[in-house]
């Protein structure tokens, strides 16, 4: 298996937040044009485990929370695709649509180029990016099963893929 999902489930711990903006603008003359974003990164710690949470409008969290995060793991840091605070009920993900149309988007710009070889890297970013988007999905799916499981009472093993039962 290429990216390994991890799914964890316990209280939360050393929240931090952080902001990342990026863009640029640029003027001529009277005119003034351009495109800034704004990410918030949540860090949290969840049995001890280092967690990351990217998206534009933060991710509502407080110590002490019990929650269930599913992501990869990417330099020791779980990057988390899907979240589900059990404290406040509240459920959080990426977006894997978004990875669908992009990597969709790649590959039938790539598959015209191919014939100068220029395609050839342009088609194989565009199949890891709708990989990438599957993962993601898989994600948003086993904190979705684990939260209905939550809700009606039973316990959630995270080393076990509640879509099994």
């Amino acid at each position: 298996m290429f990216i390994d999902i991890q799914t964890i489930e316990g209280e939360v711990s050393k929240i931090s937040n952080t902001s990342e903006t990026v863009g640029e603008v640029t003027a001529r003359g009277p005119i003034v044009s351009g495109r800034i974003e704004t990410h918030q990164h949540t860090y949290f710690r969840v049995n001890g485990k280092v967690c990351k949470y990217k998206s534009r409008d933060g991710l509502p969290l407080s110590d002490g929370d019990e929650v269930i995060a599913s992501g990869f793991q990417k330099n020791g840091v779980i990057e988390v695709c899907s979240f589900y605070n059990k404290t406040t009920q509240t459920i959080k993900s990426v977006s894997s649509l978004s990875a669908y149309a992009y990597g969709l988007m790649l590959i039938v710009l790539g598959i015209p180029l191919s014939f100068i070889y220029i395609g050839v890297p342009i088609v194989l970013g565009g199949i890891l990016i709708i990989y990438l988007g599957i993962k993601a999905s898989e994600c948003i799916s086993l904190v979705t099963a684990a939260m209905n499981l939550d809700l009606h009472g039973e316990p959630f093993n995270p080393k076990s893929n509640p879509l099994d039962k």
